[in-house]
This record gives C-alpha cells, sequence and structure tokens, in this order.
C-alpha cells in the first residue's frame, strides 16, 4: 500500500480585497457571495487563489498531481459567540478552494470522480480566530 499523502491548510472566513489603503474586507459565505458585484466576486476568487498557492509553497508541482481521489475534512471554528450557519461559509469557501487546488495542480478536477467523499464537522469557538481547516488524504479505497 503506497504511503498516504497528506495536506493541512488554515483558510480565513474573511478577506480584504482592494487596491488603496481603504480596501475592504468580505466574508467569504453566501449572504454575501449571492448579492456581490461581479468585479468584486472575481478579484476575491483571484486573491483566495493567491493565498492558497502561497500556503501550497513547494508542496504543489507544476506537472505532478499530488492527489488522485482525496478525501476532504473541513473543521469549521466561529470566532465568537454569535450563532452562525456553518454551511454558508464552507460553500463559498469549498467552491474557491477546489478552484485554485486545480489551478495549482494538486487536483486533477473537482467533480464526484476526483472529489466523493467529503466531511464537515463544526470544531467549537476559539475566541478572536475564527477559520476553516481543510485536511486532504489520499484515498485508496
Amino acid at each position: 500500500m503506497p504511503t498516504n499523502r497528506y495536506l493541512k491548510l488554515t483558510l480565513p472566513l474573511r478577506l480584504r480585497v482592494g487596491k488603496t489603503k481603504k480596501c475592504k474586507e468580505y466574508a467569504l459565505n453566501l449572504n454575501i457571495y449571492r448579492n456581490m458585484h461581479y468585479l468584486v466576486l472575481s478579484a476575491m476568487k483571484i486573491k483566495f487563489a493567491e493565498m492558497v498557492k502561497d500556503l501550497l509553497g513547494s508542496v504543489s508541482s507544476p506537472t505532478v498531481l499530488m492527489f488522485k481521489k482525496p478525501y476532504v475534512r473541513y473543521n469549521f471554528y466561529t470566532g465568537s459567540r454569535r450563532t452562525t450557519d456553518m454551511m454558508n461559509w464552507v460553500a463559498v469557501i469549498d467552491k474557491f478552494l477546489m478552484d485554485a487546488l486545480v489551478e495549482h495542480n494538486v487536483i486533477r478536477d473537482d467533480n464526484v470522480e476526483v472529489i466523493h467523499d467529503v466531511h464537515i464537522k463544526y470544531k467549537g469557538m476559539d475566541l478572536g480566530k475564527e477559520r476553516l481547516e481543510i485536511e486532504l488524504e489520499e484515498d485508496y479505497e
């Protein structure tokens, strides 16, 4: 059996977008996403992909796929005592992340033939440190 490939990324729930000192911070959730201007949405997606590339560092290769059929695990942490709909956050971040992983050759595609096992878990509150932790591990079933 091959050695398990494993990757863990910690992603923010908000992104700052803009070219000036007055750049605005946007929440990466469906409530904002559905009403966002297409140019701002495009800028967010580009910035998110750049952030993922920086997090990947030298892990990804332009010619070799890192994962063939990854098992994906999302661990969601809120940053305050306010209640929130976890899937509103995970849906947008998942879409941006999977597109970035395809772009940076970590996975071949983000369809069900490649990504067929996804688990999402609420891990609790971590005051002031809201985040979504993503773990990818090769599935050898």
